[in-house]
């Protein structure tokens, strides 16, 4: 079954400026996906311990966390680890994308990011049936023109 918008697709959005959060979440609720919203690493825990999600985008920088730690702590949360992490970052330098994809990030998206390029990584990726964190295959970490986007 693809993560495609509906009820059962919840995505959490966590990025330190209001302005981004807000566009991107009327954005996606817009195209059927429920939201949840925080401002940095410690606040995108709770809500993922609220209502763990399907899918979360990341910034990078926090001023309580990195992007990289708070991947950590989401996939530790076993068995409710959402299915799908991306970063979300305005680096382009040489190894990021091997530093992400360390740190347990299924794929990175360079800033700005295109709202087509993040609804077709939503739908491309393909949950495993049973826990809605559960991880099926991870294709988007090997599609060069999603991390690029």
């Amino acid at each position: 079954m693809n993560l495609t918008a509906g009820a059962r697709s919840h995505v959490l959005l966590v990025e330190q400026d209001g302005s981004i959060r807000d566009l991107f979440s009327t954005l996606l609720t817009t195209h059927g996906y429920s939201v949840s919203t925080a401002g940095g690493g410690e606040e995108a825990l709770e809500q993922a311990a609220l209502r763990p999600p399907h899918a979360v985008f990341s910034s990078l920088v926090f001023s309580d966390m990195d992007g990289f730690e708070l991947c950590r702590r989401l996939r530790s949360q076993a068995p409710s680890s959402p299915g799908l992490v991306v970063a979300l970052t305005g680096y382009s330098e040489s190894g990021i994308r091997e530093k992400v994809l360390q740190a347990g990030f299924d794929s990175y998206l360079l800033k700005p990011v295109s709202v087509h390029t993040l609804l077709e990584l939503l739908a491309s990726h393909r949950p495993a049936s049973g826990s809605p964190g559960s991880v099926g295959a991870r294709t988007a970490s090997n599609d060069s023109s999603l991390a690029s986007a």
